[in-house]
């Protein structure tokens, strides 16, 4: 009996102490969770000035005492939206932006201490700048392209602007086409997929703050553009090419990897590439002929398929399109005129060897360019290397396609 006794009270003693460790635990966890309580109230900031900047300001205050946890900012952004702006009392300044407007605005300032209790407000007017997203909408340029719209702006404060495009459907619905999301200087992107007749569109634009600025509307043609045949197209060798003066690369026996390989419809075999040899040098520009004369409205680029050579190896990164009409023989630059210059980018940004699915979905599609409408009819292009992903001494991709009109 006194062994059972004992051992009951071992029992005990042992779940008083787990229900004691339980409370102290969830006293711990009460006590943390609870904000601290003091009595001492914040004092309002003082001293507070501004600087102007596009749709924002830069303030500046002196902070009174040390009950002060942080300096918290409330202003209206545009009608009913209000938004907060925090910053830690060792600083004395803060930057406020999203204003919807150029003029005079309100900003309310609080001292704010550790328990949440805010101090009297100290309210100021402050001017604020014409906003960045109003600037850009001033140079909006829109006007007809191959098979849809060209929309082109200047964005110098390299702001994050949503721009939407709106059309109609076949029952004569509005509807939002596409919304194009960037933060380029320099804008420039065009709309395709329509037929040759007039249709309205409207183009609107938001920050991102929400705030958005009136609705452009347009009428337009489309101009016509079909897919160029891809059997008509061929090298067209002239003195200074590379195929002039150096053969194509080979290997195992197949045939040299000559640029016929670029119009053969197959973007997706590793071996089917126009491929120079290596080591043969960069710059490198080879021609072809289109077998048509046509105002080229944008071409696709596919990289060679090769899982060791996504945004890597021989595909071109940066490289320049030359277009002419009847390019003199002698293979001299005088009878050519510059189309662009083009840089591949990948989505991702990632380093050397590491693609996303977004990166492999992109280049799997083909990396698409825009040729400008001044450029006039062409039948020849030259295509001039100027830097490899892989930063070494030879071309190598897979496929290429070119979108116009025939003459």
């Amino acid at each position: 009996m006194k062994r059972k006794v004992f051992f009951k009270k071992q029992i005990f003693v042992v779940m008083m102490g787990i229900v004691a460790t339980v409370c102290i635990i969830s006293c711990d966890e009460e006590i943390v969770n609870e904000p601290p309580v003091t009595g001492k109230e914040p004092q309002p900031v003082t001293n507070v000035n501004f600087t102007a900047k596009p749709g924002g300001v830069i303030l500046n205050y002196n902070i009174q005492d040390d009950a002060t946890d942080y300096v918290l900012a409330e202003y209206e952004i545009r009608s009913g939206v209000i938004r907060q702006e925090k910053v830690s009392k060792y600083k004395n300044t803060m930057s406020l932006q999203g204003f919807a407007s150029e003029g005079i605005h309100k900003v309310t300032l609080y001292s704010v201490n550790i328990s949440e209790k805010r101090s009297e407000p100290t309210t100021i007017d402050v001017e604020v700048m014409e906003p960045p997203y109003v600037t850009a909408f001033e140079t909006l340029n829109i006007k007809e392209d191959f098979g849809g719209l060209n929309v082109s702006l200047s964005n110098q404060a390299k702001e994050v602007l949503s721009i939407e495009i709106l059309t109609t459907d076949e029952n004569g619905e509005q509807y939002s086409r596409i919304v194009h999301n960037t933060s380029q200087q320099v804008v420039n992107f065009s709309e395709r997929g329509f037929e040759p007749e007039e249709r309205k569109f409207w183009v609107t634009m938001r920050d991102n703050y929400g705030n958005t600025t009136d609705t452009v509307a347009v009428k337009l043609t489309p101009l016509f553009e079909k897919l160029l045949d891809r059997t008509l197209m061929g090298e067209h060798v002239l003195p200074s090419d590379y195929g002039y003066d150096h053969a194509w690369h080979t290997w195992s026996g197949i045939s040299p990897r000559a640029p016929r390989f670029l119009f053969d419809g197959v973007s997706t075999h590793t071996d089917n590439v126009l491929h120079s040899i290596p080591g043969s040098g960069i710059p490198m520009h080879f021609t072809i002929d289109l077998g048509v004369t046509s105002a080229l409205s944008r071409f696709r680029i596919w990289q060679r398929n090769r899982s060791v050579e996504y945004y890597a190896g021989g595909n071109p990164r940066a490289f320049e399109l030359w277009g002419s009409a009847n390019p003199d023989p002698d293979g001299s630059w005088d009878s050519w005129t510059k189309i662009g210059t083009y840089t591949i980018e990948k989505p991702s940004g990632a380093p050397l060897g590491t693609n996303t699915s977004e990166d492999l979905e992109v280049l799997r599609a083909g990396h698409e360019f825009n040729v400008p409408i001044e450029v006039g009819p062409v039948r020849y292009i030259r295509f001039k290397t100027l830097e490899t992903w892989g930063k070494i001494e030879h071309v190598s991709f897979a496929e290429l396609a070119f979108w116009g009109s025939e003459e």
